[in-house]
């Protein structure tokens, strides 16, 4: 899903609610991000994670064992995944990420692009991204309901 876009050797990914790493490790391997950033707020799939960066003995991934309403985003961070994994109503959730994405833009202004998997449009998704003035880029269906969401103006 990140084809469409011209990914470079300074730009980097933060998998926000990371697990396992898999998403980091993917992204690492697969395009030439500068940095990747795994942020979890379960300590053992963190602990895992860990574990894995240690025996692929990969440098440039960097996991953070918090909740994405307590981290801090790194102002180098331009692209950024989340997988709403929980069965739940996604709204709140939805709003408080949306809400710390628009902290570190109003930190450090620079295009970003989010990919929400696992995210069904409704009115309230909407309302929340004209709220923040994110752009919606692509609503579509892979494996997986998701959008891709800008923010930024160039």
């Amino acid at each position: 899903l990140y084809e469409d876009f011209n990914i470079t050797n300074n730009d980097s990914f933060l998998d926000i609610g990371s697990g396992l790493g898999l998403m980091c490790f993917l992204m690492n391997k697969t395009y030439n991000f500068k940095n990747v950033y795994g942020c979890e707020i379960n300590t053992v799939t963190y602990e895992v994670a860990m574990e894995n960066k240690r025996r692929l003995n990969i440098n440039n991934v960097v996991f953070t064992n918090k909740s994405i309403v307590d981290y801090e985003i790194p102002d180098s961070v331009n692209y950024m995944y989340y997988f709403n994994a929980i069965d739940k109503d996604y709204n709140e959730d939805f709003k408080l990420i949306c809400n710390k994405i628009n902290e570190s833009y109003n930190k450090h202004k620079r295009d970003i692009i989010i990919l929400f998997m696992y995210c069904h449009i409704n009115d309230t998704i909407r309302n929340i991204l004209k709220e923040y003035n994110f752009n919606l880029v692509k609503n579509g269906k892979d494996k997986y309901d998701y959008i891709i969401v800008k923010v930024g103006g160039s």
